[in-house]
């Protein structure tokens, strides 16, 4: 990456929020020199349809809970106002258009999305827009990116953080406690709301 991305783009489902997406988040802010990352909860994946258990206003409301009191964090609900699949490409080209995003901010994906990027639509004119921020666990073969993609990408090493949403959501069904694995507003969330229980 030849100049640092002044803001960041995260979109993902936040199925629930947990800790491991804000270490990333602030890992790849501090890797690059961002000032701002937008967290942008997924509406409708056209890769995965109806695969969220909390319904999108609860998604929402506990991304708001976990970024609380992080200045450089903010959250957009662009894609949760669309009727239809919700598109990377589309949505961070309407984010510029309108301001809310810089030109060509970075976009945080995870080394667990490099095989699926092929899969987006329109992902060449988003690599165009965008500078790809990939966070990597384990590391990752570059070569298996996108051509476009290659062309302007950073690698930030990011520890070994045992979580993840599925995770989340299977010990909430077995009933026991998340605790310490999602935010204390979002744990508090969960419980008042009595989410991913049932699903």
């Amino acid at each position: 990456m030849t100049t640092p991305a002044a803001e960041l783009y995260f979109g993902g489902s936040f199925d629930p929020i947990h800790m491991g997406h804000l270490f990333a988040a602030q890992e790849a802010a501090d890797a690059v020199g961002a000032q701002r990352v937008l967290f942008v909860p997924t509406g409708r994946n056209p890769l995965k349809p109806d695969n969220h258990s909390a319904a999108p206003e609860h998604r929402l409301a506990m991304v708001r809970r976990a970024i609380e009191g992080n200045s450089r964090f903010l959250v957009h609900d662009i894609e949760l106002e669309e009727k239809g699949a919700s598109y990377t490409e589309r949505t961070v080209r309407a984010l510029v258009d309108r301001g809310t995003l810089v030109p060509r901010p970075g976009l945080i994906i995870g080394d667990d999305l490099v095989a699926e990027l092929h899969r987006w639509r329109n992902v060449d004119a988003l690599m165009a827009m965008v500078r790809l921020v990939l966070v990597t666990r384990h590391g990752v073969d570059l070569s298996a990116l996108p051509v476009s993609a290659a062309q302007d990408v950073v690698v930030v090493r990011n520890p070994e953080i045992p979580v993840s949403s599925s995770a989340v959501r299977d010990r909430l069904r077995e009933g026991r406690s998340v605790r310490y694995l999602v935010p204390e507003h979002v744990y508090e969330y969960i419980r008042e709301h009595r989410l991913y229980q049932h699903d």
